[in-house]
């Protein structure tokens, strides 16, 4: 449903997509990270089968994104 929130231009489908890169599912985060990256044309760096760690890593590169998009709203 969030990515269809952000396929209709609604921005309120992206915290819900952000929080599923961390889900513990491969194929939850494979189709959050596809519909954000399809939606941004961003990346930053996440690779849904990548260790943890890295993982972490790109999912606060997505956060900061986010924070910014949050802020740009104000």
């Amino acid at each position: 449903m969030a990515a269809s929130l952000v396929e209709l231009g609604d921005a309120s489908g992206f915290p819900v997509l952000v929080e599923g890169l961390t889900d513990g599912e491969l194929q939850n985060r494979y189709k959050c990270f596809e519909a954000l990256r399809d939606a941004t044309g961003n990346e930053f760096g996440y690779e849904h089968d990548a260790a943890p760690a890295l993982r972490r890593a790109a999912v606060a590169r997505w956060s900061d994104w986010l924070e910014g998009l949050s802020a740009s709203a104000l």
